[in-house]
């Protein structure tokens, strides 16, 4: 962006105008004489802009190149020539940065160029961007860098957020959800004033409901990238569980044909469920549209792929870092589920597994911490979160879970349906009928010898998981057999494969421990020493 693209604003407006457009790019203002011009010179005029506008976004292709052949550590120190580090202040001069071009560049492939430049410079910046901190001490005459980093974050945002109630095309919407989901993702808010992840989410929301399926996907991954902040932010958790109304607006960005139906939809649930007696609003909301996407059909229209497996992708990073407010719509997880394990689309299957993985997992903390608390009122708690989680496993062990481990094609797919497995839990588990019991070990031995090593590595894994569950300890016969397929495994080639073998043996030798003192000497005896043998070389 060379200094000759820019003109004095007292040249073509006079002195009266000077506080509009002082220091801006002749590029961002409109001569109000253009009329004047013949088609001629109109025809030269439109032939220099067009230019002009080819020179800033090769300069910023040039720039993107550079970032990316720079170390991130030399880069960092030329990152106040790009962006700001205070919010702008009319008449007063600013300098030009890349959200000058993102936010006043007539060209929309320029500020495509732009997007892509700060999408490219906030990669992997998190080192850096970690020591952002505001501080509500009074200012002083010195600046700290952690200050000055909390500025640019903060200012960021501000401009990203303008330019996406500002942008009307649908590409260059989508390059600024990229753009706003690497900032959050390199981002540290622990250490900032409260305020812009919530309003992030508002101005993310309407475009949820955009007619261009891109955007709904660029849209639900910004918020996704939101809600896999860990520890989540207090003030995500206020925002979801106070449940606001927040309006569904229909702007030009947001779908004409979803906006009636959308709007009166708002409107009904003001008129009928005020905060106090409908909590966690905009957590129910979120979970309402994921489960129409998954479930393919918004408004009687098919909903395209790309969506749906967005949609699931959220529903898991819900349950991730907030569980605790969908404790209560464990249903509707458990519905979508089953729905996603019989679908015969393969990517549904598999990110419904992936979602299986984390509702098993976040019961199983659940039980697990309640388990630490011998209070009366723990104990019914916990009694209770084991028979959901005992309904949940009977429900996908009756369905599409056993297909989905049976599948020899679809080696992804049996691999984290393993992963599943491992998170049942030993109270759930012994609660389990005893076929399904027998089922899940028979199953897993076997892919224990799978060819595929990703497979075999998660089986075995599971099955180390298995041999401290109190009521498998005592049964001799399956410490053995996985004696067996993990003496084997910790000898293979594949790196990941031996890395759990050897995690699983000593989880075997644990329990083996455990059994030599809880059960009678005679059967301790039964184990054959050849076993023990085979331990100590598989360890070596």
């Amino acid at each position: 962006m060379s200094d000759s693209g820019y003109t004095h604003a007292s040249q073509l407006h006079g002195t009266s105008a000077r506080s509009n457009s002082f220091y801006f790019p002749s590029w961002s203002r409109t001569s109000s004489s253009e009329s004047d011009y013949s088609d001629s010179e109109m025809s030269q005029l439109l032939k220099i802009r067009s230019l002009q506008a080819k020179v800033r976004q090769c300069t910023f292709s040039a720039l993107q190149v550079i970032v990316k052949a720079v170390g991130k550590r030399t880069i960092f120190g030329f990152w106040l020539s790009f962006l700001p580090d205070s919010p702008s202040v009319a008449c007063v001069p600013q300098n030009q940065t890349v959200l000058t071009s993102i936010l006043k560049d007539p060209s929309p492939q320029v500020r495509a160029e732009a997007l892509a430049f700060l999408t490219e410079l906030l990669e992997g910046s998190k080192p850096f961007l970690s020591l952002a901190e505001e501080s509500s001490s009074p200012r002083t005459a010195f600046t700290s860098l952690s200050a000055t980093l909390a500025s640019v974050v903060r200012e960021l945002h501000r401009c990203l957020l303008l330019a996406l109630v500002a942008e009307r095309i649908a590409f260059l919407i989508v390059q600024l959800f990229k753009c706003l989901t690497t900032l959050v993702l390199n981002a540290s808010y622990q250490r900032l004033s409260p305020g812009i992840l919530s309003k992030l989410f508002r101005q993310v929301k309407p475009f949820v409901s955009h007619k261009d399926p891109q955007v709904v996907v660029a849209s639900l991954t910004t918020l996704g990238a939101v809600f896999s902040i860990q520890p989540p932010p207090p003030e995500i958790v206020d925002l979801l569980k106070a449940g606001a109304p927040t309006e569904l607006t229909v702007s030009m960005g947001v779908s004409q044909t979803c906006g009636k139906k959308t709007e009166l939809k708002t409107t009904h649930d003001k008129s009928s469920c005020s905060q106090e007696k409908c909590p966690n609003r905009e957590l129910l909301w979120l979970l309402g549209v994921c489960c129409d996407n998954v479930k393919g059909s918004v408004f009687s229209k098919p909903v395209p792929l790309p969506v749906r497996l967005e949609s699931l992708q959220l529903l898991a990073c819900l349950c991730h870092g907030y569980f605790f407010l969908l404790r209560s719509e464990l249903s509707s997880l458990r519905d979508v589920i089953l729905f996603c394990l019989q679908e015969e689309e393969l990517a549904i299957r598999f990110h419904g597994t992936k979602l299986l993985e984390e509702v098993g997992n976040s019961l199983l903390k659940e039980v697990n911490q309640k388990n630490s608390d011998e209070t009366s009122s723990t104990t019914l708690e916990q009694g209770h979160t084991v028979h959901q989680a005992l309904h949940l496993w009977q429900q996908v062990l009756n369905t599409s879970l056993p297909q989905c481990l049976q599948s020899q094609s679809h080696n992804s797919l049996r691999c984290v349906t393993c992963d599943c497995l491992s998170n049942i839990g030993p109270k759930v588990f012994e609660l389990l009928p005893h076929d399904k019991q027998i089922f899940c070990l028979t199953l897993l031995l076997g892919l224990a010898r799978d060819e595929d090593q990703n497979v075999k590595g998660a089986a075995v894994r599971c099955l180390g998981v298995y041999t401290l569950y109190p009521t498998l300890i005592e049964d001799i016969s399956f410490l053995m057999d996985v004696g067996d397929v993990v003496i084997d495994a910790i000898s293979d080639s594949y790196f990941i494969v031996r890395f759990k073998a050897s995690w699983s043996l000593g989880n075997l030798t644990d329990a083996f421990l455990i059994f030599r003192d809880s059960c009678p000497h005679e059967q301790v005896t039964d184990i054959p020493d050849t076993l023990f043998v085979f331990f100590g070389y598989g360890s070596n």
